[in-house]
């Protein structure tokens, strides 16, 4: 690819969190994309062989009957699994505990509330609510279901996507036990204008959206990225080269 190209300018280390990826629609159940980050024209970035930090969490919600002052929620019912992470946390009850958060909808506003306890092995959740409230809404670390690193190909390619990593959403929960960073990404790929990388789930939790303000995503891989500069004919060279490193096919 570097043949293909006049110089690659001021390349500079980037870190890529949550607010990087642009949001995408989920389908609980079925492999589909949370966010995908689509390199500019005119640009180049790497995903580098490093170690990577990853907390998603998923949302649930439901209506509740004003009056009372507290109430559960029964995940476990529901089929779902939580966890809580090696990650420092406050003790309960705490409405700002890293892994399990509430919110309550009183008044049409969503505000904070406190989780009193939390039981993964019951898949139960214990809350204070207002009495004034409708409607609790949890966030917190899934478990069941996988979570992929991908790369996504501009159409014509022979296929339309090659995934670098792929975890459970177990072993991230309950991995990084000696250090901030959890996995190591496996391999670094270097991708050129219209290629993409994207996260991409398959589970039956609803992963909050990655420009959800009140969840609290963690997301920290290492990048580099600069401007790429063609000779004629260069791009379309740079294209079927990554196209074969990456085994999407030879011609675009």
């Amino acid at each position: 690819m570097r043949n293909a190209q006049r110089g690659i300018i001021a390349t500079k280390p980037v870190r890529l969190g949550a607010r990087n990826f642009e949001p995408q629609a989920q389908v609980p159940g079925h492999p589909s994309p949370i966010g995908k980050l689509t390199v500019e024209q005119g640009h180049i970035l790497g995903l580098r062989r490093a170690p990577l930090r990853m907390y998603v969490q998923a949302r649930f919600e439901e209506p509740i009957t004003p009056g009372g002052t507290t109430h559960t929620v029964d995940l476990g019912a529901q089929g779902l699994a939580f966890a809580f992470t090696k990650r420092d946390a406050p003790a309960f009850p705490t409405s700002k505990h890293p892994d399990m958060r509430a919110y309550q909808r009183v008044s049409g506003a969503w505000q904070p509330a406190n989780v009193t306890t939390a039981d993964p092995a019951a898949g139960t959740v214990d809350l204070e609510v207002d009495a004034t409230a409708d409607a609790v809404r949890l966030y917190y670390i899934p478990i069941g279901g996988e979570i992929r690193l991908e790369v996504s190909a501009p159409v014509g390619s022979g296929r339309s996507v090659v995934q670098i990593a792929n975890w459970t959403m177990r072993e991230l929960a309950e991995s990084a036990a000696y250090g901030p960073e959890q996995k190591i990404v496996p391999q670094s790929v270097y991708l050129i204008e219209d290629y993409a990388v994207q996260l991409t789930v398959d589970t039956k939790h609803t992963m909050a959206a990655l420009d959800d303000e009140l969840a609290r995503h963690e997301i920290k891989l290492d990048a580099e990225t600069g401007r790429a500069e063609y000779v004629p004919g260069g791009l379309k060279e740079a294209q079927a080269r990554i196209n074969a490193l990456l085994g999407l096919g030879v011609s675009v």
